[in-house]
């Protein structure tokens, strides 16, 4: 299937519609007046008129491409749409049209699916499209409802751009990376342009790729340059989820921050987590490991072994590679035993976890706490939940994808429902999302919630949203078995919200008696095995009778509850600041450096 050249699709030949037809893409010349009803029809009409009008293609040779900051886009609000006659309706129709290329959902399926890249090797190049439009007609409409619009524009934008598409799939070709690693430098662009030309002898490619395209800054041109083995600490490389909305994703989001405050450049590569929910667009995250230093943020098993894999990356010798990880439990599993061959260091963001991984592991260890830094809150109203607005609210949050049983949320309200009565002027809210991976336990957590009269969420939010229940509440609570840092304290604390928690494990790094209220706890025994934890395994098990004491406690005295919110807000901002963490990262990585030039 990935066939080098099957001869380029001459979008702009007077044989493109009957091309079309062949593959059962609808093909539509609308009247002007037809522009305002949709972006598909704006988006149509755009085409036809570029398509008509010659002039207009070599004005601006990158109409499409170039997207809502691009001169045609301009022209086509002022000049453009006064030449046309078009309403203030169609035009802003247009406008969301470049802001929201629609060939841009086409790149996001390929560069998400490595199965595709495999398949369709060249099928962002005009010469590989072909083939890649037979699964796109088909697979492509059935599994990713890909519309005939966002096709032909697709074929279109590509054909303006040779040059940037090929550089896009050597981002996510591990043997071309192999065979050209300095391909998207100046010194190597020259090499890598004859191989392709040689691929493609009947399109005219010699004149398309005479540029290189700027996918690189220069400083990670300049890095890609030099030898990988160069202890120089300019940067480090970072391969998380990146595009999966998770706290792992937002855990890596800060470690890129915080190092890009300390003075560190980074170069970011999105691991596929393989899970079918909403990604974020990928194509802002596939930086290729440049500097010699690469810090990977993927939970052990089952994505540290396959991370360049699902990430479409070459894995480039000389590197010194640090596992980022965080862990819920005392001891580690023995199979990941095997991973060390594949990394120099552990970084583990709390003491716990640093203890846990000195069990078994023989590489440095060191304790590396992370950054957090809440951002903008997308406000959430009490009343928009049907809470009315003199009930003081606990809230606790988590992800159905996380381990059930660990986060312990039935163990929430039981306390709630020990502490208050139904007449009380007290609310519990669980906001959870992605519910179906265990659907056994998200059903009982429904009945056990209505059951007690709690207000369960699950709804998969934006950051700011989440941030936005945070603000909400007026306490928030964690009766967690085990946590590996505790991301959710953090962000309430950092709101300045009094938290109740479980007092073990990860979060006691910077939760203590007087900025919190710490559950006691007795460590128990796992009595059955589950997808991530070992059977025998110990955890601990909160009071819940203390929980209740405390939730009482904060809904008696707000005064002094809201004092230690603030108390913990003041602690935390100094502890888990960006700038802080990011020293502690450039210092770590330069002491790594200095041990390399020994």
């Amino acid at each position: 299937m990935s066939r080098a050249d099957d001869g380029a699709i001459d979008v702009w030949s007077a044989e493109f519609p009957a091309f079309c037809a062949e593959f059962r893409i609808a093909w539509r010349e609308l009247p002007i007046a037809d522009v305002e009803k949709s972006e598909a029809h704006a988006a149509e009409f755009l085409i036809a008129l570029l398509r008509h009008n010659r002039w207009l293609r070599w004005r601006f040779p990158r109409a499409l491409s170039d997207g809502a900051e691009g001169s045609f886009a301009g022209w086509m609000a002022r000049n453009g749409g006064r030449k046309f006659g078009l309403s203030v309706a169609a035009l802003k129709k247009i406008r969301g049209v470049f802001r929201r290329p629609p060939g841009q959902h086409i790149y996001e399926v390929y560069l998400q699916d490595r199965a595709l890249q495999e398949l369709y090797e060249w099928g962002l190049v005009p010469t590989g499209q072909r083939y890649f439009l037979d699964w796109l007609t088909n697979h492509g409409r059935s599994d990713q409802q890909i519309q005939d619009h966002e096709i032909i524009w697709f074929l279109h934008e590509s054909a303006e751009d040779p040059a940037r598409t090929v550089a896009l799939t050597y981002l996510v070709q591990p043997s071309w990376q192999r065979q050209f690693p300095a391909a998207l430098t100046p010194a190597g662009w020259s090499a890598f342009r004859h191989w392709v030309e040689a691929q493609h002898r009947g399109y005219r490619f010699r004149r398309a790729l005479r540029k290189l395209p700027q996918l690189l800054p220069r400083k990670q041109q300049q890095a890609l340059e030099r030898s990988p083995s160069s202890a120089v600490v300019e940067g480090a490389n970072i391969l998380s989820h990146f595009c999966y909305p998770s706290g792992i994703q937002q855990a890596a989001l800060w470690t890129k921050a915080a190092l890009e405050r300390a003075g560190v450049r980074t170069s970011c590569r999105d691991v596929s987590a393989g899970i079918n929910t909403k990604l974020l667009p990928r194509a802002e995250w596939l930086g290729l490991e440049v500097y010699p230093f690469t810090i990977i943020t993927v939970a052990p098993t089952p994505y540290f072994a396959t991370a360049y894999e699902r990430s479409s990356l070459f894995r480039r010798p000389g590197v010194y590679r640090i596992a980022y990880w965080a862990w819920e439990l005392e001891t580690i599993p023995e199979d990941w035993l095997q991973l060390l061959p594949l990394l120099d260091e552990i970084w583990s963001p709390t003491q716990f976890v640093a203890k846990a991984m000195r069990t078994r592991m023989t590489v440095p260890i060191e304790t590396m706490p992370p950054g957090v830094e809440v951002g903008p809150v997308e406000s959430v109203p009490k009343d928009s939940l049907g809470i009315p607005d003199d009930h003081y609210v606990f809230l606790f949050m988590f992800d159905m994808y996380s381990d059930f049983e660990r986060k312990n949320p039935l163990a929430v309200i039981r306390a709630f429902r020990r502490a208050f009565r139904r007449n009380e002027k007290a609310t519990l809210v669980l906001k959870t999302s992605r519910g179906t991976p265990d659907e056994a336990a998200f059903a009982r957590l429904q009945a056990f919630a209505a059951e007690n009269g709690v207000l369960l969420v699950s709804e998969l939010l934006s950051r700011a949203k989440a941030y936005g229940f945070l603000e909400m509440c007026d306490c928030y609570v964690s009766l967690h078995r085990s946590e590996g840092f505790g991301l959710g304290m953090a962000e309430a604390m950092l709101l300045g919200k009094p938290v109740i928690a479980t007092g073990y494990s990860g979060n006691v790094d910077f939760m203590n008696n007087g900025n919190s209220l710490l559950v006691d706890y007795q460590l128990t025994k796992i009595r059955r095995a589950g997808p991530l934890y070992e059977a025998g395994s110990v955890w601990a098990e909160p009071s819940e009778e203390q929980a209740a004491a405390f939730m009482r406690q904060v809904f008696d005295d707000r005064a002094g509850a809201a004092a230690m919110g603030a108390r913990a807000n003041e602690e935390l901002q100094e502890k888990l600041s960006l700038e802080t963490a990011g020293k502690r990262m450039a210092a770590r990585l330069q002491a790594a450096a200095a041990l390399r030039r020994s």
